[in-house]
């Protein structure tokens, strides 16, 4: 909700300390290339650190301009899966592990996951309720606050819809820009004036301090995909945010956006398309994992059954048990049983001859050659 009173706050609080910046600057100056009674030895140091500070400057500059000119060179690239959330890489290494906690929730009908030892799939919040959801992108935030990540905070705060947050934030940090007044005007036109008023004391801010680094800077804010999603959001067209990270096979984010948004029928679709799309690319754990998000057991049981592991076949046994499939669970058991048995053990496999042994057999097969001749 839009609170008037910490807005005017904010305001009259940037104005102070632009005041503030200004009486700074009109404290006596340092000497400049301009002073005429300025020594040569000194003239030439203040000339030195003036051109390294325009380096620096401008290497930053072409830096932010690269990140942007990246990010709408291809449109058909995807962007960063990591940006907004940072758990995808533990989808195929924990995805088993993450099942059989599903699979236990299932079965015990608990109401919240109990993550205190199982600190690598803590994502299966994610699938639990609302209130689990928003505590998963709690942590989040809090990690893209500990690490700096700045973007990605003020991204995932406009995903969550807490515009307040966002404009409050990029104020105390001097990142209030054009992109961002530009979604202002989704709460009403008050903010947006508001909002404005906030960036107009930054600027005077940055100017008395001198600060080019940070008027000159371009945001990229997560790529062209991302800020294209946040001005869906911002005239109130979710469905279409949506569509739109579905379509760059950002799964997770379209799923999470859904979710924040209390759009569930559309958050289950993404599901299950999300699941089809990892069992297509072979991906079974985590495709037995969306399956299993959805209650959809029969489906997470064949996905399993089709893999060789002996641990990926011992799980799907287990849920097509529970989803009361006792003939394809006796058929995976026997599975597993049967490929126990037709593979060799490591001390039935004979032990392969030296390659001296074998230069020593071929010669000796020569010489019985030549004999016989």
């Amino acid at each position: 909700m839009y609170d008037e009173s910490k807005h005017e706050g904010a305001i009259a609080l940037a104005k102070i300390k632009t005041k503030k910046n200004k009486k700074a600057t009109d404290a006596p100056k340092a000497a400049t290339l301009e002073d005429e009674n300025l020594p040569e030895d000194t003239a030439k140091v203040i000339v030195k650190e003036t051109s390294q500070k325009d380096d620096d400057h401008t290497s930053h500059d072409e830096e932010e301009v690269a990140i942007v000119a990246n990010a709408g060179k291809d449109k058909k690239s995807k962007p960063s899966s990591k940006f907004l959330v940072s758990y995808q890489n533990k989808y195929s290494t924990h995805s088993l592990q993450a099942c059989r906690k599903l699979l236990s929730r299932i079965k015990n009908k608990d109401e919240k996951v109990n993550d205190t030892d199982d600190c690598e799939i803590k994502f299966v919040k994610m699938f639990g309720s609302t209130n689990e959801v928003n505590e998963l992108l709690d942590e989040e935030a809090e990690r893209h606050i500990s690490f700096k990540n700045h973007e990605s905070w003020i991204m995932l705060s406009i995903f969550r819809g807490n515009m307040d947050k966002v404009f409050e934030y990029a104020s105390e940090k001097d990142m209030i820009c054009p992109f961002l007044l530009s979604i202002a005007p989704c709460v009403s036109f008050k903010y947006w004036k508001d909002t404005t008023q906030l960036y107009l004391a930054q600027l005077d801010r940055l100017i008395a301090k001198g600060d080019d680094s940070k008027l000159n800077a371009q945001k990229s804010y997560g790529g062209a995909v991302y800020r294209k999603v946040a001005v869906l959001l911002a005239v109130h067209d979710a469905r279409a945010a949506v569509a739109e990270l579905r379509g760059r096979g950002l799964f997770t984010e379209a799923y999470l956006l859904a979710r924040t948004r209390y759009m569930d029928s559309i958050a289950e679709e993404m599901l299950r398309e999300w699941a089809q799309c990892m069992r297509q690319n072979g991906v079974s754990s985590t495709a037995a994992l969306l399956y299993l998000a959805l209650g959809d057991l029969d489906s997470a049981a064949s996905t399993l059954s089709r893999c060789t592991d002996e641990e990926q076949l011992s799980l799907a046994a287990e849920i097509a048990k529970t989803s009361g499939q006792t003939t394809l669970s006796n058929h995976i058991i026997e599975k597993v049983k049967m490929n126990a048995t037709a593979a060799p053990s490591v001390d039935e496999l004979a032990e392969l001859p030296s390659r001296l042994e074998c230069l020593m057999m071929k010669e000796s097969e020569r010489g019985e050659a030549v004999e016989g001749s």
